[in-house]
């Protein structure tokens, strides 16, 4: 009898207070207003949580309560970080820790009795840096500086400043983003300046980038006397494809450098390079002549696949070249025979001498539709479009297509400062101050399709955001307007120039001189 009265009084809801002769009930707690998960972008998000806490005694009124915000960190299999973050009810907390699942615990405790109630939720965090594009370009002063626009899901983010900048980078030329599907090794991000050139840290787990300490002159081991120390990096090659996840997936790489050209494979790291192949032999003083390489490369562009076949443009001997079937660290390029270098009406010859004047390449491009196209000029003031496929030896690249541009027509295009070929039909774009062309080289017509009063820093097609062949970016710059990035759409018309605006704008404070592309979970940081 005496377990059964014990037992009775523990289940009861009162208890005797002997001291004040009276019963007292015991408050219980409850907890709203707290959703089973959230998500978070790492370093941009805030995660704000109201609760909602009455008690079954003292209703809404919170002052015999304390509160308590616990976060639990799954970093590794068996290692788990527990912290206070907050003694606040309402919690407002920015995702600073890396991208992850965390298990946020809010835990109310009643000073009248000590008793504790919690309850959990979890935030799964993810990073905006896996997919979107680097703005790269400068600040006013002239310092380098990046933003990055995320597209997460369906949602597009613009993460400012995410640039450190800790070497004082000025005067921004170009940005190189080399993703690789399969493991980091292969991820670079190359920032090029007027004077120089940073690795930068490519991972997206991090809030800003910062300069890597890779110096190409420890990246690469030649042998030859004659190659120029210390080595710039320019450009490295093949480039994005597409917008599929496994669209920088080769191993091949080509390295430019300001002068000299350099080829690996690579299936497990470093990546290293040895002795550069713009030389067309190994023997004697001819393995010590190198020329002085374009910084285009030529490719038939594949997006997952492996590619192994490249044409270069020699500017010491005015002519393209190019090395096939790599399969290894190349050594030397291979010429288009001069002998069998044929040019019938409509076409043009690998070897630039043997026109005079002779021609050089201005700018160069490679497209999905397989084709690469080059802009030639002379010291006349001339300019021509060359269209090829590149093949695998010298003897399978075929010439498609050259065109001689009729300079009456072709608005200032001596005076252009970016290009861009439209591959479904035989349109170059190009850009003066403000203004921006569109150059039917084929039929001889020219348009100024958009003044937009403010200078165009950057031009360029882009397949990568949605996989259109008609798409193009355009940014501009002005100290009153700031940076502005524009995506435009050219038809494929061969009767009429139309190009029309989308309604994809979004604003910089960036003069921005390079729009890159990347989509890659993988990537390199600094350990200190």
């Amino acid at each position: 009898m005496g377990i059964m009265a014990t037992a009775l009084c523990l289940f009861t809801s009162c208890v005797e207070d002997e001291t004040h002769d009276a019963d007292t009930e015991i408050n219980v707690v409850n907890i709203e207003n707290i959703e089973d998960s959230y998500t978070a972008l790492s370093n941009i998000d805030r995660v704000v949580i109201e609760p909602k806490v009455t008690g079954s005694l003292y209703g809404e009124d919170e002052s015999n309560y304390r509160y308590v915000w616990t976060v639990n960190v799954s970093k590794t299999v068996g290692e788990v970080e527990n912290k206070v973050i907050s003694t606040e009810k309402n919690l407002d907390y920015f995702v600073t820790d890396e991208p992850g699942s965390y298990t946020f615990t809010f835990r109310v405790y009643d000073k009248t009795n000590g008793m504790e109630y919690e309850k959990s939720t979890v935030i799964r965090s993810s990073t905006p840096f896996v997919r979107g594009y680097y703005l790269y370009g400068a600040k006013p002063d002239g310092t380098v500086g990046m933003d990055f626009v995320s597209f997460v899901g369906n949602d597009t983010t613009i993460v400012r400043d995410v640039f450190k900048n800790d070497r004082n980078l000025k005067n921004p030329k170009d940005l190189i983003f080399m993703g690789y599907y399969y493991n980091d090794f292969l991820v670079n991000l190359w920032a090029t300046t007027e004077d120089g050139y940073a690795e930068l840290e490519s991972s997206p787990q991090i809030a800003s980038i910062g300069c890597l300490d890779t110096e190409i002159d420890k990246m690469c081991y030649p042998t030859l006397e004659s190659v120029k120390r210390p080595m710039k990096f320019v450009d490295m090659y093949p480039h994005a494809a597409q917008n599929t996840t496994n669209s920088l997936n080769s191993r091949t790489r080509v390295l430019v450098t300001e002068n000299e050209l350099f080829s690996n494979i690579f299936y497990s790291g470093p990546e290293m390079y040895g002795n550069p192949f713009n030389r067309y032999s190994t023997a004697g003083e001819d393995a010590e002549r190198l020329f002085k390489p374009a910084p285009y490369v030529f490719y038939v562009p594949s997006a997952g696949a492996g590619i192994s076949n490249f044409v270069f443009f020699d500017m010491t001997n005015h002519c393209f070249c190019g090395t096939f079937g790599v399969v290894s660290a190349q050594s030397t390029c291979v010429h288009f025979n001069p002998s069998s270098d044929v040019a019938p009406e409509g076409s043009f010859y690998w070897n630039q001498d043997k026109y005079s004047p002779v021609r050089d390449l201005v700018y160069g491009y490679n497209s999905m539709n397989k084709r690469s196209y080059a802009l030639m000029n002379d010291s006349n003031g001339k300019y021509y479009v060359y269209q090829f496929q590149v093949g695998g030896s010298a003897s399978t690249c075929q010439k498609i297509g050259g065109y001689t541009i009729d300079m009456d027509k072709a608005t200032d295009l001596a005076k252009a400062s970016h290009y861009a070929f439209f591959s479904a039909q035989p349109y170059l774009l190009y850009s003066v101050g403000s203004k921006l062309y569109v150059l039917n080289y084929a039929g001889n017509k020219c348009e100024m399709v958009k003044d937009f009063g403010d200078e165009i820093t950057y031009l360029a097609m882009d397949i990568s955001s949605a996989n259109k062949y008609t798409d193009f970016r355009v940014c501009t710059y002005s100290e009153t307007n700031k940076g502005n990035v524009y995506k435009y759409q050219i038809e494929d018309d061969v009767n009429a120039i139309k190009v029309a605006a989308t309604d994809e704008q979004w604003k910089t404070d960036l003069r921005v001189v390079k729009f890159e592309y990347r989509n890659s979970s993988y990537g390199k940081k600094k350990y200190e």
